[in-house]
């Protein structure tokens, strides 16, 4: 059933490009990723940015994104391994920026993309400064 999903929402974003252009489509998925986040904000606990990345981390995990945090000096990095949007990813880099827009708003703070499957990475890579 997930496949039939990925598939029409594929094409419905598809169609939306066609119809409106990519700038409506970038505002659309703006929208988007500030309601997915303001859903799941009130989950993510803790006080400090490396507190709030690991329970966002676990919520991933929990979604079925694998997924896990590294401080790495002045820096958090998330990793995923799987991709939440596969196919319409590879199609729209558009909700990749979504992705990151999420993050950013449900933290609190800055979220950068630094590595991307879709660029032949193994693995996404999303980083957070701390210093």
């Amino acid at each position: 059933m997930g496949r039939h999903t990925d598939a029409f929402i594929t094409a419905l974003l598809e169609e939306l490009y066609q119809m409106e252009g990519e700038e409506k489509v970038r505002h659309l998925l703006q929208r988007v990723s500030h309601r997915l986040a303001t859903k799941y904000r009130d989950q993510i606990r803790g006080r400090t940015i490396e507190e709030r990345v690991r329970t966002l981390t676990h919520l991933l995990n929990e979604q079925g994104i694998v997924a896990d945090m590294v401080v790495n000096g002045d820096r958090i990095e998330i990793h995923e391994y799987t991709c939440p949007y596969h196919e319409l990813a590879h199609q729209h880099r558009s909700v990749c920026e979504m992705e990151r827009s999420i993050m950013s708003t449900m933290l609190g703070v800055p979220v950068s993309m630094r590595q991307c499957m879709m660029e032949e990475d193994k693995e996404c890579v999303f980083e957070i400064q701390i210093s």
